[in-house]
């Protein structure tokens, strides 16, 4: 009987609320996304980062000329860039948590 009652409730509330059913999902999962996320800050974090990293990648490269950047997926970064003190282009792998801590940065030269 309760769970036909929080059903039902659920069920009002919404058809009251004026919003679509879409724009009331939409919502929920925006809300849902800002508890995970603040969840995660007190748990510690858990995950890989995504594109909104990249700023903390770049500072990664500060000083170096920057010719190309991709987000490969699973927190990691492609970034190309050029060392003009050495005259040297490399290819570098740069892999974030879910904070954009870098967690690991592999570099080879450009071939």
């Amino acid at each position: 009987m309760k769970k036909l009652f929080v059903i039902l409730l659920v069920t009002v509330l919404t058809s009251c609320g004026g919003s679509s059913s879409n724009e009331s999902a939409e919502k929920n999962k925006v809300e849902i996304e800002s508890q995970q996320e603040v969840k995660n800050k007190e748990q510690g974090c858990v995950g890989f980062g995504n594109e909104s990293c990249i700023d903390k990648v770049r500072e990664r490269f500060a000083g170096k000329n920057i010719l190309g950047e991709q987000y490969l997926g699973d927190g990691q970064f492609g970034i190309s860039f050029l060392d003009a003190s050495r005259g040297e282009s490399y290819n570098a792998k740069v892999s974030t948590d879910c904070n954009c801590k870098i967690l690991n940065v592999n570099v080879e030269i450009m071939r």
